[in-house]
């Protein structure tokens, strides 16, 4: 974050939006669904870890309607919350 902070938005209203839940989750489903669009990469063996608050991030994503048809074929969840 220390890297970007010139380009995170500074007003409080802006941050807010700019860190939505959905966001975070709509990023690791385009980061999946990138992953799987490779041509070396066998679609249906593609897996989701996420750690602590990424593996809720992994749970959203892997029930969200943006991805279609294409779903992980395994969750590793590791420290996630219950």
């Amino acid at each position: 974050m220390h890297e970007n902070s010139a380009n995170l938005p500074h007003d409080k209203g802006d941050l807010f939006l700019f860190f939505k839940w959905e966001n975070f989750v709509s990023d690791a489903g385009f980061a999946f669904k990138f992953l799987a669009s490779r041509p070396k990469i066998d679609s249906d063996r593609i897996g989701i870890f996420g750690y602590s608050e990424g593996g809720s991030i992994a749970l959203d994503v892997s029930q969200n309607q943006q991805l279609g048809t294409l779903a992980p074929k395994v969750l590793i969840l590791a420290a996630t919350a219950g």
